[in-house]
């Protein structure tokens, strides 16, 4: 299916585009308290009652919660909610990591972090290229990163983009031609070879390309053992997908449901024309695995047929997301 990237383009004219859902709440009030302060900005949960707090589990251990009626702060500590009576201390601090899970931004936070699973205690890497932290999840017995990789390099565009226009890096991370994704500079980390569009290569069991030292890019194996660690092919897409972002299709939801916090996020692609398109409807990953000269295999997962995921070769000028597996210690 070398063309299937083109076929999809087409197949998005078909698709219902709506509005992405944002774990970002509007807050509504009149004009004289337009001003003032939000009590619950710094919290991790928001809701109306006590009894609508959930559970106070071990992963939810230190986690912040605002009760609306009582006008509170509560914590999760040692099995029970107990007010907060260090939360105007907490709410002066820039706690990053509990932002990030709230879907407050600021430092280095980003749009991306907005879809991420709240219920999942993610971990953090930081590219010391440039400085910037990703996300990081554990699903099975592999660690990946939970966010689009977003290392800015030729060969390279914003996703999310429209016709000719670059998206925003910050909510989609970037797109890679799978020449610039194998990094055929560095695939022996400091060898290369001549490898792309129109020429088949022999590549390492291991193709750290364009990901921060310490990861690689995943081959196909290594996609399987993931789809494997969720369920199986035929469901990994309703359990890889962030739970909002996805356009509806025929009045039904593309959301997934995040449940192991790989939050795929649907950033489409864009062709080699330069063309971008499918954002909020595909995701789209590279892989290491070549299929032929002029296509690789990728991994798709769709707004409109939400439950599976898709393994198949991808014309190699098209330009795809990327996901970084933790190396093997």
């Amino acid at each position: 299916m070398s063309n299937l990237f083109s076929r999809l383009s087409l197949r998005a004219n078909i698709v219902t585009a709506a509005m992405a859902a944002f774990f970002l709440a509007a807050c509504g009030g009149d004009g004289n308290k337009a001003n003032e302060p939000d009590p619950s900005a710094e919290a991790d949960f928001v809701v109306d009652s006590f009894g609508d707090l959930s559970v106070c589990t071990g992963n939810r251990e230190g986690a912040t919660a605002y009760v609306k009626d009582e006008d509170h702060d509560y914590i999760c500590t040692d099995g029970d909610w107990a007010i907060d009576t260090n939360a105007d201390t907490r709410k002066k601090s820039s706690n990053s990591k509990d932002k990030a899970k709230s879907g407050s931004r600021s430092g280095n936070q980003k749009a991306a972090w907005d879809y991420l699973n709240r219920e999942i205690d993610y971990g953090e890497m930081v590219d010391g290229r440039d400085g910037q932290t990703y996300k990081t999840v554990k699903i099975g017995d592999q660690v990946w990163m939970a966010e689009n990789l977003n290392y800015k390099v030729d060969s390279s565009w914003c996703g999310g983009g429209k016709d000719s226009t670059e998206g925003d890096c910050s909510k989609y991370g970037r797109l890679y031609l799978w020449l610039t994704a194998i990094d055929s500079a560095k695939l022996y980390k400091d060898e290369s070879i001549d490898c792309g569009y129109g020429k088949t290569c022999s590549l390492p069991d291991t193709v750290y390309g364009i990901c921060p030292s310490g990861w690689h890019l995943p081959d196909t194996t290594d996609w399987k053992t993931l789809f494997d660690a969720v369920g199986g092919k035929d469901i990994a897409g309703k359990m890889l997908k962030s739970q909002s972002g996805w356009n509806d299709y025929n009045g039904t939801s593309g959301n997934g449901t995040d449940a192991y916090g790989f939050s795929a996020f649907p950033a489409g692609g864009r062709d080699s024309g330069g063309d971008f398109s499918l954002e909020g409807d595909v995701a789209q990953f590279w892989s290491a695995t070549e299929y032929n000269s002029i296509s690789a295999y990728s991994i798709i997962l769709f707004s409109y047929h939400g439950e599976y995921a898709l393994l198949d070769d991808i014309y190699k000028g098209g330009a795809l997301s990327v996901r970084c597996l933790k190396d093997d210690p």
